[in-house]
């Protein structure tokens, strides 16, 4: 793991220091019949599981399949409003879920868009990509690589540059958090997966504004805890090659040059979780919740079964729900986990559940 210096590029929204409760308010107001008001799940063989209530805030069932369609609705739609015009390319990188919804907000504004991923995206993400309409550009594009392509094809085309991490795109996932405010009282702790840190900068801004005592965790798998060392050192650590993590939409190499400084200044800590802690935290929300996650949209639900022995009430972010079912249904399969699980269901929570919360 290494440590980077600080630097960025100027694109549209891209400030960070004017993002607040109004402005996620302001994004509320767009998205106001773009987006899904989703639900947050409740179930007792979840509270059991992670020995604490659990309160789901089930993204997976957002448009476009995650919480990704929040902020890049928000984004086109204050473009729009600035006055950039309709027929300027929208170009942008990612692996999949990012790349889902600026391609739907893009075919909702009738904007063109140009979608920069890896080679070694999950091929569903791809083709749910361009089924919304994208140009896709894969040849030669790995995790360290994407974000050049994609500004190198700016330049050539006078496109316009779009990141997870603009403002506006964060104060499309802080409604995430206005949501959670109206919908659940008396919460803990809010837990959000971090990878380059863009929903979980949105969501703590917002939980700072609309509920400013919950504390906001982050967690990231445990094979790619750039993260937490960025936390702990308080400087921007990255990795030094993509992490194999089940978790691929937490495969970012670090946070990002906007999203450090938010991080580091509005959550309050940052957990890790095993390979085989997402696999069963996956399989649970799938046969118990009956909520279709992908293992990134999993990471909340782990951390909820094995970290934050002081937190009651939890409200576990479920990112996304583009899953390959048939890779986890093999996966699950292969794990014994339907017979494994069963048996710890049987034998009740976690020891370190409420008797610990009771002695923290």
């Amino acid at each position: 793991m290494t440590s980077s210096g600080l630097h960025g590029t100027e694109v549209l929204g891209a400030g960070i220091a004017g993002s607040s409760g109004d402005e996620i308010r302001a994004a509320a107001t767009r998205l106001a019949g773009r987006i899904h008001r989703t639900p947050v799940v409740r179930s007792r063989l979840l509270d059991q599981r992670a020995g604490r209530e659990v309160f789901v805030k089930a993204e997976a069932l957002q448009r476009g399949g995650s919480h990704k369609a929040r902020g890049a609705l928000n984004w086109f739609a204050a473009a729009v409003e600035r006055g950039v015009p309709r027929d300027r390319e929208v170009v942008t990188a990612s692996s999949g879920n990012h790349a889902q919804a600026v391609a739907l907000a893009g075919r909702e504004h009738g904007v063109p868009v140009t979608v920069v991923m890896p080679e070694t995206t999950n091929p569903l993400k791809v083709e749910a990509t361009r089924a919304y309409g994208a140009t896709i550009v894969q040849s030669g594009v790995d995790w360290s690589n994407r974000d050049e392509v994609a500004d190198r094809l700016v330049a050539e085309t006078g496109g316009l540059r779009n990141h997870p991490d603009d403002s506006d795109e964060l104060a499309g996932f802080g409604t995430i958090a206005l949501e959670i405010s109206q919908q659940v009282d008396e919460i803990d702790a809010i837990v959000v997966p971090v990878s380059s840190g863009a929903v979980i900068s949105g969501v703590a801004i917002g939980m700072r504004a609309f509920a400013p005592g919950v504390r906001v965790v982050g967690v990231e798998p445990a094979l790619a805890a750039d993260a937490q060392a960025s936390l702990a050192s308080g400087r921007l650590e990255r990795l030094s090659a993509p992490p194999d993590t089940i978790a691929d939409g937490a495969r970012a190499l670090s946070l990002t040059v906007r999203t450090f400084p938010l991080v580091t200044r509005l959550v309050d800590e940052i957990v890790t979780v095993s390979e085989d802690e997402i696999l069963a935290a996956t399989w649970w929300l799938w046969t118990r919740a009956k909520l279709l996650v992908e293992p990134t949209g999993a990471l909340a639900f782990a951390a909820a079964c094995s970290a934050m022995p002081w937190a009651r009430r939890v409200v576990c972010v479920a990112t996304g729900g583009n899953a390959d079912v048939v890779d986890l249904g093999r996966r699950f399969a292969e794990a014994g986990l339907e017979a494994r699980l069963a048996t710890a269901a049987s034998a009740g929570p976690p020891t370190r559940s409420k008797a610990a919360w009771e002695g923290a």
